[in-house]
């Protein structure tokens, strides 16, 4: 049913296995990610919290409510979760990606660069990280070391979204208006609307302003 966008559906037959077997994890993260996919966060992590009563504490019921708790913007609880399954699980490069950008969005950027490169040292292919890396040198005012680690990410994926609005922010903060024309315009072709479109109005208008069509 989840794989037939029957949310609602599935959410039903679910709550109904998972009232029967409380302790079986499966029911847990199913159930959750129906909630998640309605939008429900509040109701997902109140399933998850309750595998975690059960003592089903497994890496994947802390990582899903470390996502949660990041959609409800409430990084603190976030962070605590998404650091536990780390600690469960830490080849879960994922998770490790989610803990690297909570940490940055708490401006702990030492440790986000310690993560970034946790997950580098396990999968130097791994895009996400290098990007991760970027943001943490924006913030640190290094903005040739976030162009290295931006470029370094669209090396990897050249149709990474988010690295190609990375790029074209960097380029439109350091004056190369060409440049950032050039990535913001790539973002707009390459970025999923469904993940990316409430983006795409200031980014439009950002390329507007900088002379671009």
């Amino acid at each position: 049913l989840i794989g037939q966008r029957s949310y609602a559906r599935a959410s039903q037959v679910l709550e109904q296995n998972w009232r029967i077997d409380p302790a079986n994890p499966r029911f847990h993260i199913q159930l959750a990610m129906a909630y998640e996919s309605m939008g429900q966060y509040p109701r997902a992590i109140t399933i998850l919290q309750d595998a975690v009563r059960q003592h089903v504490e497994t890496d994947k019921v802390y990582a899903r409510l470390g996502i949660d708790y990041t959609h409800l913007g409430q990084s603190d609880k976030a962070l605590e979760a998404l650091a536990r399954a780390a600690e469960l699980n830490p080849s879960d490069l994922d998770n490790l990606l989610n803990l690297g950008m909570t940490y940055t969005q708490l401006n702990r950027l030492d440790d986000a660069e310690r993560t970034f490169k946790a997950i580098i040292a396990q999968n130097d292919r791994f895009a996400g990280a290098y990007n991760g890396l970027g943001l943490v040198a924006v913030q640190r005012n290094n903005m040739d070391g976030a162009r290295q680690n931006f470029e370094k990410t669209l090396a990897i994926n050249p149709d990474d979204p988010q690295a190609l609005l990375d790029l074209g922010i960097l380029y439109q903060k350091t004056g190369n208006k060409q440049q950032a024309v050039h990535y913001l315009q790539l973002f707009l072709t390459k970025a999923p609307r469904n993940q990316f479109g409430n983006q795409f109005p200031a980014v439009r208008q950002a390329i507007q302003d900088l002379g671009g069509n």
